[in-house]
């Protein structure tokens, strides 16, 4: 008996073990997903289960998630060279005093996350406070919801997602 065998309705070809015959299938190469897919990731798994499962069963997770992260990287990175130049620091002073490249680069890096979150506390017109309550999974007023909706031009099931913790369970 021939160990494998291919199967012209599916298109899959077959191993022989035993009196099984199991199919011959291969993960496809996974592409590296840096710190802003794994992120997207995270937040996909946990708030968009279904968009989750629906990119992963079709194969299309890992690209998605790859330009995901490709995409935050280059703004991320155009946003730390531009507070760099802004504040003189370049490889001269890299060559001179590693140590303070390395202290004020680390300062352009948390620096660059703040932008990002005060631009959107600004656009969307909500404090700090109501960011900091979201990061907490704390009460948010719908107003403040809305805002950021606006803003992000997006739907609220984007950005949350409602648990009725009131709700008894069953036997």
């Amino acid at each position: 008996m021939k160990k494998y065998t291919f199967d012209a309705k599916n298109g899959l070809w077959y191993e022989q073990c035993g009196e099984y015959r199991l199919p011959c299938l291969t993960v496809p190469n996974s592409k590296m997903i840096g710190r802003w897919g794994q992120h997207h990731r995270r937040y996909l798994r946990q708030h968009k289960y279904g968009t989750y499962t629906a990119l992963l069963l079709t194969g299309r997770l890992d690209d998605y998630l790859a330009n995901i992260d490709w995409q935050a990287e280059e703004i991320f990175a155009r946003l730390v060279e531009q507070l760099a130049e802004t504040d003189g620091i370049n490889e001269e002073l890299k060559a001179d005093n590693q140590m303070e490249w390395v202290r004020r680069m680390n300062a352009i890096f948390e620096q660059a996350r703040e932008i990002v979150c005060t631009e959107l506390k600004d656009a969307a017109g909500i404090s700090f406070n109501v960011l900091e309550k979201m990061g907490k999974n704390e009460f948010v007023s719908m107003e403040s919801l809305h805002k950021i909706c606006l803003t992000l031009k997006c739907d609220v099931g984007d950005i949350m997602e409602f648990v009725d913790e009131g709700v008894s369970k069953q036997s």
